[in-house]
């Protein structure tokens, strides 16, 4: 009976859930083709990435550290296209970086560039649910949030085609 009482631990912190796009700060550093990145953090683990046609999902493992997040990525899966840069998806890959830095800035959130030690870092803010789906990150037929990933993960490369930028060969990011 007690146990089915207990409180699940959710596998990202509610600071990062959501659909997170650039700043307009950050914009200025980017060039035009790679201004629509996208971040998508999963309630049950997942990242997902979008930059140009690249679509890319990692199952990520979030620490939580003094003022920020480590998030540490294994490639689950991507699309095959290139990035916002014209970047293969074999090229991202060979040059990732599976270890992240975020931290939360008020309502903003900053991707440190590998990690903060770094102090370079893109920001982002978090997009409302309507506009997650005009993007085609979230999406049912009552305009609900829809989580992708409990579907067959290729069906989602199948159904959308979207044009978003992501990152270049560090965890995916374009780096200005």
């Amino acid at each position: 009976m007690l146990s089915s009482c207990a409180h699940r631990e959710r596998a990202v912190p509610s600071e990062l859930v959501g659909t997170w796009a650039l700043t307009e700060e950050s914009l200025r550093n980017f060039p035009p083709e790679c201004r629509n990145l996208r971040l998508q953090f999963k309630s049950d683990g997942y990242l997902i990435t979008t930059s140009a046609g690249l679509k890319l999902i990692t199952k990520i493992k979030v620490v939580k550290q003094t003022g920020g997040f480590l998030v540490k990525n294994e490639i689950v899966d991507h699309n095959e296209r290139q990035n916002c840069q014209g970047k293969s998806a074999h090229y991202i890959f060979t040059n990732f970086v599976f270890e992240m830095y975020f931290e939360r800035n008020g309502e903003l959130l900053r991707q440190y560039i590998w990690l903060k030690k770094s102090k370079r870092f893109v920001e982002f803010w978090r997009l409302k649910p309507a506009e997650s789906e005009k993007y085609g990150l979230l999406r049912d037929r009552k305009r609900d949030a829809v989580d992708y990933l409990d579907k067959l993960l290729v069906k989602i490369f199948e159904t959308l085609d979207v044009e978003m930028p992501t990152w270049r060969a560090s965890s995916a990011i374009a780096t200005p």
